[in-house]
């Protein structure tokens, strides 16, 4: 008995020692890998840094490309950027075929419920929500926030640079239709 103990402890040890070197290997080839990629260079030796604002300016370059829409909100005009979701493309399709004016309501103190009259592609999620950020709601409300509030919504996009209290001055008036364009 005490034989095949000690066989069954040699081969476990012998298991446990495998598998600590494959995991030692696996743990210096993705060192390898990682080091490999930060040294990798076409060139000029490229920066963390400068990735980042490369990055930054391929971003700001895809708004301006035509990932952006207006807001028209009483006489107020904000410019929202869109999400890179199938739900912000179907908008974005949608707006193709000129401006939309749709009816709109306040929610709540802390949003602006517009509903659409057609159903755009969800994916909704548990998200809270913060002034600027334009959600889909129930495939066919478009809502966008001067407040916060957590639900279950899409995100379609943005509006940036702008203060939470300017937001709520503007979208927390009486305006009873908001028209929706892309941005030229």
């Amino acid at each position: 008995m005490k034989k095949y103990i000690v066989v069954v402890l040699a081969l476990l040890l012998s298991l446990v020692f495998s598998a600590c070197e494959n995991e030692t290997e696996s743990r210096e080839n993705k060192s390898t890998v990682q080091n490999k990629e930060v040294f990798q260079t076409e060139g000029s030796p490229e920066t963390e840094s400068e990735r980042d604002l490369s990055h930054k300016e391929e971003t700001e370059e895809s708004k301006v490309a035509g990932n952006q829409i207006d807001i028209k909100v009483g006489e107020s005009t904000l410019t929202a950027d869109l999400e890179d979701n199938e739900s912000a493309k179907a908008l974005k399709e949608l707006l193709e075929e000129g401006p939309l004016t749709i009816p709109a309501s306040d929610y709540g103190g802390f949003e602006k419920v517009c509903t659409l009259g057609s159903k755009l592609p969800s994916n909704d999620s548990q998200t809270t929500t913060n002034a600027g950020d334009i959600c889909l709601y129930n495939g066919s409300q478009i809502v966008i926030f001067y407040g916060s509030n957590s639900w279950a919504y899409t995100k379609l996009g943005k509006i940036p640079d702008v203060e939470k209290e300017e937001l709520e001055r503007i979208l927390s008036g009486k305006e009873t239709e908001i028209t929706l364009s892309l941005k030229p």
